[in-house]
């Protein structure tokens, strides 16, 4: 009975690239839409936190804050879907790359090496002054800032990838950029396909955060914000803090063998922030319990 209910859920429900009636929309997921992902479990939580920060996050009548959606990241194995650049690639990040990469051509000259054009390229990620960014205030925008400050400095992502001076020459060559140089200075994809439930590896919850900056001394819970995760002020700066999780559902290894869509021999597992509610929708037979109370108020 339990591979027969298994076998339904394979073909039944699935992420969709263009979902409806999913609350509240990004500007990039409305010009860019998709079924969006990353490499970091980070990225995928702070989406996941921020999403429930902004459209799910209410104070009852004492002034406590609640949340009516909870936080979640999806373990997704995305072996043998092709991958496209997303909103902040396009729009955020390529100008800052194509700045960059203008600025460090400056340094290479036409007769050197590929490890000369290397060498060159370490110096200038260790030693480019790039500006210091101005300290965001508030747990959410400061954890933001930390999380994605990747997007600020992207050519560190070429200097990271083994064709880095094929990279060079060509953008010195056509002034183009490739899309999958994009993909990993963002550390985010988007897909065009719809993605079956059945690839779920695994899911955790992450806790809300409260939007304040604490000195913790041992104890992350708060009077104030019930159920909250609050950010250590020591942590934050000291660039240390991480999502508080609970891992609420892992496939095992038996259930992934000969499923439909999840046979393929290698596996590219990647991570999906969303909320609880629109998950149940997808999985409704998951079996993922109701997240903890406080703050969640279903």
């Amino acid at each position: 009975m339990q591979h027969l209910e298994r076998a339904k859920r394979m073909i039944g429900m699935a992420f969709k690239w263009q979902p409806e009636n999913v609350g509240p929309k990004y500007k990039g997921i409305i010009e860019y839409p998709g079924f969006h992902t990353t490499d970091s479990f980070n990225i995928a939580a702070m989406y996941a936190i921020g999403r429930v920060h902004q459209s799910y996050t209410a104070e009852d009548e004492e002034g406590l804050p609640y949340v009516t959606d909870y936080p979640v990241v999806v373990s997704v194995d995305m072996q043998g879907f092709e991958p496209k650049v997303d909103y902040d690639a396009v729009e955020m990040v390529m100008d800052s790359l194509k700045t960059q990469l203008d600025d460090f051509l400056g340094e290479v000259e036409e007769e050197d090496t590929d490890d000369e054009i290397l060498d060159k390229l370490q110096r200038y990620v260790d030693f480019g002054d790039f500006g210091d960014q101005e300290v965001q205030h508030g747990a959410l925008a400061f954890l933001s800032q930390t999380t994605f400050g990747h997007f600020d400095n992207p050519i560190v992502s070429i200097n990271e990838l083994p064709n880095a001076a094929q990279i060079i020459r060509e953008y010195q060559q056509t002034g183009k950029i490739p899309d999958e140089v994009l993909m990993r200075a963002t550390d985010q994809f988007r897909y065009t396909e719809d993605v079956s439930e059945g690839r779920i590896r695994a899911v955790w919850y992450v806790r809300p955060v409260a939007n304040v900056v604490e000195l913790v001394d041992g104890d992350d819970e708060s009077s104030d914000y019930p159920g909250f995760d609050i950010v250590d002020e020591d942590a934050a700066y000291g660039g240390t803090w991480s999502p508080s999780t609970q891992l609420v559902y892992q496939e095992t290894p038996e259930e992934q063998m000969g499923l439909p869509g999840v046979d393929e021999p290698e596996r590219r597992v990647e991570y999906h922030g969303t909320t609880y509610k629109r998950l149940l929708e997808i999985t409704p037979e998951l079996g993922l319990p109701e997240p903890p109370s406080p703050p969640y108020r279903g």
